[in-house]
């Protein structure tokens, strides 16, 4: 008597088939997720350091910029696009890009300043770069949060595929 083994890979190739949609479905909700940390990382630096309304800022270049109000925190947001796999994020105030990347400001309606007593104009000046979301995006890279991110959603993937 002959022994025969039948291998059925029907199950298994729907399986996969299914891993793979549900594993593209959770990338593009990691992404809209990964965006909403980098939201709440950038908002976190924007609001350490706070100065009072015309003085000069006590954040040295190179560092997140002090806030006078929440404005600029506030105004970083995320455009989801979970249907392209996207998230954007951020500001919205109109200031938000110069304190990101520094550069020339003029016509600025609060250019002004008091120091030793005496209150100073600008009609306009170098600011220089005070990164908030470019920090934020590397620390969370750099200590696997937004790796973490995408690996918990791919994990729930799986486990609706094979069970916990």
């Amino acid at each position: 008597m002959d022994v025969t083994v039948s291998v059925d890979t029907k199950a298994w190739e729907d399986s996969l088939d299914l891993l793979l949609a549900l594993a593209h479905s959770a990338s593009k909700d990691a992404s809209v997720a990964a965006a909403h940390a980098i939201q709440d990382e950038a908002q976190q630096y924007l609001t350490a350091k706070q100065h009072p309304p015309h003085t000069k800022t006590p954040s040295f270049p190179g560092e997140p910029p002090a806030a006078i109000s929440t404005d600029l925190a506030v105004s970083v947001w995320v455009d989801e696009r979970p249907a392209e796999g996207q998230a954007e994020v951020g500001p919205t105030t109109d200031y938000g890009r110069i304190q990101e990347l520094g550069g020339h400001m003029s016509g600025h309606p609060y250019m002004r300043w008091v120091e030793d007593g005496r209150v100073h104009y600008s009609a306009g000046h170098d600011l220089p770069a005070r990164p908030y979301l470019l920090p934020a995006t590397e620390r969370l890279i750099d200590t696997g949060e937004i790796t973490a991110i995408y690996y918990d959603h791919w994990l729930r993937a799986q486990q609706d595929v094979t069970g916990p």
